[in-house]
C-alpha cells in the first residue's frame, strides 16, 4: 500500500469511526481500531459475521493461553467417508503433547439462549463422534493439507462456549470482550478494508 492510498484509507477509517461513535465512547472506539490492526492482515473471510467474532476470540484465547507450550487454531472440520460433520471453532494444542486441552464454540447472536443451545449441541456432536471410534478426518478449513488424528481430541478436553458480552446469564462460560454492536461495526470496518484491497 502507498502512502497516499494509505492516507485515504485511514481518513475514511476515521470518519467511519466518527459517524458512529459519541465521545464518551472513545475508549470503546481505541479499543476497535486495535483490533482492526490485529485482525486486518489475517487471511479470513470477514463476510462471514461469526468469523469476525471466531478471529477475536482466538486473540483472547491466546492471550490465557501464552507461551511455547500452547498453540491456539480456529477452524477444524471433521467428517467420516460421506459428509462433513461439523467444525470446531477455537482448538487449544498442548505442544508437548500434541493433544487438545479446550475447545470453544463461538456464537455472536442476539438471541444468546438460543446460541447456548446450538453452541452445545455442535460441542455434543463432536464428543460423540470421537466416542464411537469411528474412523473421521480432521483438517484445516482453510488448508485441507494440514490435517490432525483423532487421537489428540480424545482426552476430554475442556468444552466451553463464548459469546460476546452479556453471555453469562444464558450459560455461557466465557465471553469476549466486546458488545454485539461492537462485533458489527467491527466486521463493517474489515469488510471494507478487504472489498477496498487494503486487508488480506
Amino acid at each position: 500500500m502507498n502512502k497516499s492510498s494509505l492516507r485515504f484509507f485511514l481518513g475514511a477509517l476515521a470518519l467511519f469511526l466518527a459517524g458512529n461513535f459519541n465521545p464518551q465512547q472513545s475508549e470503546a472506539r481505541d479499543n476497535l481500531v486495535t483490533l482492526f490492526h490485529k485482525l486486518k492482515n489475517v487471511k479470513a473471510n470477514y463476510g462471514t459475521f461469526g468469523t469476525v467474532c471466531e478471529e477475536v476470540a482466538r486473540l483472547e484465547v491466546q492471550e490465557e493461553f501464552r507461551g511455547p507450550g500452547f498453540e491456539v487454531e480456529t477452524g477444524i472440520e471433521y467428517s467420516d467417508k460421506s459428509r462433513t460433520i461439523g467444525e470446531l471453532d477455537v482448538i487449544v494444542f498442548d505442544t508437548l503433547t500434541d493433544k487438545v486441552i479446550m475447545i470453544a464454540e463461538v456464537k455472536c447472536w442476539r438471541d444468546l439462549k438460543s446460541a447456548r443451545q446450538k453452541a452445545r449441541k455442535q460441542l455434543t456432536r463432536f464428543q460423540d463422534t470421537i466416542a464411537s471410534h469411528k474412523p473421521i478426518n480432521l483438517y484445516l478449513t482453510d488448508d485441507r493439507q494440514v490435517r490432525y488424528e483423532a487421537w489428540q481430541f480424545d482426552t476430554h478436553p475442556n468444552m466451553i462456549a463464548i459469546s460476546q458480552e452479556g453471555g453469562e446469564a444464558a450459560g455461557f462460560e466465557d465471553t469476549i470482550e466486546y458488545s454485539l454492536a461492537e462485533m458489527q461495526e467491527l466486521q463493517k470496518m474489515l469488510q471494507a478494508c478487504q472489498e477496498h484491497g487494503q486487508c488480506d
